[in-house]
């Protein structure tokens, strides 16, 4: 029953994904060790949003992971491509849901010169 209950709400997920209009074209996606990421724009910088702002101001309040932080504010952006630069340890089943959401937009890095170079000043 549980396993239904997730394939339906992956389902409403994928749905309100494909309903959106994307708002950017590519984002990167950092994730750390810690949990704890960053969404920048295909050339590395910040994006600017008052969606995400609002979301995680919403977070600060309510009892939400940054799995499910990181989640929503990619439903929001809804962007056309996403490229997930991943730690060496990072839960599958998490990678598994994102790309169930996103379908093919979604792109793992294996560790490209950028994200080795912005994991180097977390450590």
């Amino acid at each position: 029953m549980l396993e239904k209950e997730y394939d339906d709400f992956i389902d409403l997920l994928k749905y309100f994904v494909n309903m959106q209009k994307p708002q950017i074209k590519k984002v990167n996606v950092i994730l750390y060790r810690s949990g704890k990421f960053k969404i920048l724009d295909s050339e590395y910088r910040k994006i600017d949003n008052d969606s995400l702002e609002c979301l995680i101001l919403d977070f600060a309040e309510n009892d939400l992971t940054n799995e499910d932080l990181l989640i929503s504010a990619l439903i929001t952006i809804a962007p056309e491509e996403i490229k997930m630069h991943l730690p060496d340890y990072v839960s599958f089943s998490f990678i598994e849901t994102v790309k169930k959401i996103f379908n093919n937009r979604v792109e793992i890095c294996s560790g490209c010169p950028n994200c080795m170079h912005i994991r180097q000043k977390e450590s």
